[in-house]
Order: structure tokens, then sequence, then C-alpha cells
């Protein structure tokens, strides 16, 4: 969860600003290709291990990325504006590699705008 503020809208996608400790992080806010398992597995509501096969647990992923498509991304995507002030819940899908803020892509569960 933060707060952050859009600094641009593109076609698929959102750059935000978040403040981090007094500096800037730049990042990606995905609002057109919402898929994968990020949110899925941030929401810890489902347990990997007590499924037997990976279709069941794509379907429950895909189920959560339709849910945020038709409930959450329609109205805000209508109202939002570059400089809108918005708090996000999102998820994240981080590379232990390379670990790296700066251009990270969010995955939104929550949007709303502030005044």
């Amino acid at each position: 969860k933060t707060a952050a503020t859009v600094t641009a809208i593109n076609e698929d996608d959102m750059d935000l600003a978040m403040d981090n400790h007094g500096s800037t992080i730049n990042v990606k806010l995905a609002t057109e290709f919402i898929y994968g398992n990020a949110i899925r597995d941030a929401s810890k509501l489902v347990d990997v291990k007590d499924f037997t096969n990976s279709t069941d647990l794509n379907n429950i992923s895909e189920a959560f990325n339709k849910k945020v498509k038709a409930e959450v991304l329609p109205s805000f995507k209508a109202t939002v504006k570059k400089r809108s002030r918005i708090q996000v819940v999102a998820a994240v899908e981080m590379n232990k590699e390379h670990m790296k803020l700066d251009g990270l892509e969010l995955i939104p569960v929550q949007i709303q705008i502030l005044p």
C-alpha cells in the first residue's frame, strides 16, 4: 500500500512517482495487461500446496485478474488525470537477483484518487 503521484498516463500503464524516505522512486502501474500470479500470491488467500494441478491455480489467478480489470480499473481510468495523487494497494513480482525498485511494475488491487 502506497501513495503516489501520476506523472504520465500511457496506453497500457501509468507512470507514478512515489516518495521513498526523501527520494523519489518511479514505478509503473499496470492498467491494461493484468495477468500472472502476482495478485493471487500476494493475497496469501491461496496456498499452492493445496492444489495438485496448475490448471486450478491458474484459474484462480485469472479470476483475481479479471475482477481487477472489471471492477477496479474502469472507474479509475475514467477519472484519473496527470498529477492526480492516488493511494494504491498493489501486488508486485520481483526478481530476487535484480532487486531494483525504480521502474517496478505495480499490479493494482485497490486504487483511490486522493483529494
